[in-house]
């Protein structure tokens, strides 16, 4: 089943409009992209296993991004989680960019608020983050809403994603310095 889930979503990434578009929607200067080998101790399924390097005409590097294909970590019926992290050449966090666009609890699409906000979390990168092993534990068992301890860290009704975010641009910052 979850082989099946990868496979799935590893279409719907192939189906899409051409990348270097949401790329140059960044990086105006992009000239080639070079690819990173990086290991995904994330997901269940390792996929996210690349960085990309982007460079200006002149060969200079410009900027840095990171495609994320993965679940929101719960095991249930959420959608996958499509989105693309870019970090700036100083390897600094810019923004979170999704072609197929985020959703929220009962499938609501984010709002560009939401993607502002989510951006500000993931600069911020809350510690409150680092107690939690699995996302059940910053929502109510019984409501499924966010717990008021997390409430004020997380895009309202997507505590999963937001968290799965920070996690890979944590994961993705600490990467980024060891490509030379």
């Amino acid at each position: 089943m979850k082989w099946l889930l990868v496979f799935l979503i590893s279409l719907s990434v192939f189906a899409k409009e051409d990348p270097s578009i949401l790329y140059k929607s960044v990086f105006k200067s992009l000239g080639s992209v070079k690819e990173h080998s990086v290991v995904d101790t994330i997901s269940e399924n390792p996929i996210n296993n690349k960085i990309l390097e982007f460079k200006n005409i002149k060969g200079e590097t410009i900027g840095f991004a990171r495609e994320i294909v993965t679940t929101t970590g719960c095991n249930s019926a959420c959608l996958p989680i499509i989105a693309t992290l870019f970090y700036s050449k100083d390897r600094k966090f810019l923004s979170l960019k999704s072609r197929d666009g985020l959703t929220k609890k009962n499938h609501a699409p984010f709002t560009p608020d939401d993607y502002a906000n989510l951006d500000m979390i993931l600069m911020q990168n809350p510690k409150i983050f680092a107690a939690i092993t699995h996302p059940k534990q910053m929502v109510d068992a019984i409501t499924s809403e966010t717990t008021k301890n997390y409430s004020f860290y997380v895009i309202k009704q997507a505590a999963y994603t937001t968290l799965r975010m920070n996690l890979y641009n944590q994961d993705t910052l600490k990467l980024l310095q060891g490509i030379k």
